[in-house]
């Protein structure tokens, strides 16, 4: 009880917490005491439920005590910042503005073949993108770089078809060895799955986990963690993080309570939602089953974790799909590889805010007053016309 205790939300954006839980969290806070520390992005990765947490804490906080971290760059270059800045959402701009500036970073990048539609099935698709990824890991490993490349799906079951053929091609390669065992495992949304696992293999942690380092306990890592698995005990999993820290983690710490099952996944890919606050040399933005259901608080994010390149592939299939069914029925006109990258262009740009309750009242007081006034307005008249 008391400060001593603190909370912090850096491993799960603001942004992506819905007022119910900050109520929660608020809640515990006056209970307790304890600081929350969060760091959130209006502009990045919304909550899935209704409504904007950190919206209502602008309107309740006052404006004085609002700290702000008015800029922060990962790129390296002037031209790939002003890329990464036209895939951000401006409130202040029309649609078709927005559609206009993301097309135009679009065809930069295009340009600088950093953005590109891949053909074939979906299982073509997915090869393509594992393929890429391990070309550009083996070059900057190569080169010596201190960090490397991600990659980032927009669903789980994206991401899951990405690391697993990221996995083939590395257990062919031999960078993945030993007897592989088949774990029941479930992620932090409730979908389950069975996972393979052998040494070599990179795992996503969903929670705060704790390993025995040389005998004393440490923590390993965080929800969104990404470990390596040494090897695989009768007790437990020894995984390694990114610090090159090994440690035996027991498979009570690793499962999930009311399941029973191991709340890990492969961590070859992620979603876009889990690589919110990483940093990587390049990154691929893989839109494998084209642009549906994209947003401009999704993509953002996807286009700015890189200091150097991010690539954008995007499945040629799924875009044409999308811009057919947007035709009117009969119309055979031919769909060029432009409005495959317009529609894109235009899913990338869209960007529909949450609604608060709070704006609901507001907007019937609203019209309220507006009518309140048509009649009084309507009134005076009547009553002038009869005086005179």
């Amino acid at each position: 009880r008391g400060s001593a205790v603190s909370l912090s939300l850096a491993q799960r954006a603001m942004s992506q917490v819905g007022p119910r839980s900050m109520q929660r969290l608020m809640e515990l806070q006056a209970q307790t005491g304890m600081t929350i520390r969060g760091l959130g992005d209006r502009e990045q990765c919304q909550t899935i439920e209704a409504g904007d947490s950190i919206a209502l804490l602008q309107r309740a906080i006052p404006r004085e005590a609002q700290p702000q971290l008015l800029s922060t760059v990962r790129q390296k270059t002037d031209d790939l910042k002003r890329i990464a800045s036209m895939f951000r959402n401006k409130d202040d701009m029309t649609a078709e503005a927005r559609a206009g500036e993301v097309m135009q970073a679009l065809d930069l990048k295009r340009q600088a073949g950093t953005a590109r539609l891949l053909g074939g099935d979906q299982d073509e698709v997915n090869r393509q993108t594992a393929d890429f990824f391990l070309r550009r890991r083996d070059a900057l490993e190569a080169a010596g770089a201190t960090k490397s490349v991600s990659c980032s799906a927009l669903t789980n079951a994206a991401a899951a078809e990405i690391s697993g053929e990221i996995r083939k091609t590395l257990r062919q390669r031999g960078e993945i060895v030993g007897d592989e065992r088949l774990y029941q495992a479930i992620d932090q949304r409730g979908e389950i799955y069975d996972l393979p696992i052998a040494m070599g293999d990179r795992l996503r942690l969903f929670q705060r986990t704790g390993a025995r380092f040389d005998g004393k306990f440490g923590w390993l890592g965080n929800n969104g963690s990404m470990v390596t698995v040494e090897a695989i005990t009768e007790t437990g999993l020894r995984l390694r993080n990114r610090h090159g820290d090994a440690g035996d983690v027991s498979w009570d710490r690793l499962m999930h309570q009311r399941s029973g099952r191991l709340l890990v996944a492969s961590g070859w890919a992620q979603t876009v939602d889990s690589i919110q606050g990483i940093t990587s040399a390049e990154h691929i933005n893989a839109l494998t089953h084209g642009t549906s259901g994209l947003t401009a608080f999704r993509n953002y994010p996807a286009e700015s974790r890189a200091e150097w390149e991010t690539w954008t592939l995007i499945g040629e299939a799924g875009l044409f799909e999308t811009v057919r069914h947007a035709r009117a029925i009969g119309d055979q006109s031919e769909i060029t590889t432009e409005h495959l990258w317009k529609q894109a262009a235009k899913d990338m740009a869209y960007a529909p805010r949450k609604p608060l309750g709070l704006d609901l009242l507001e907007t019937v007081r609203r019209d309220v007053d507006a009518a309140t006034e048509q009649w009084m307005k309507v009134e005076h008249r009547v009553h002038s016309q009869k005086a005179s």
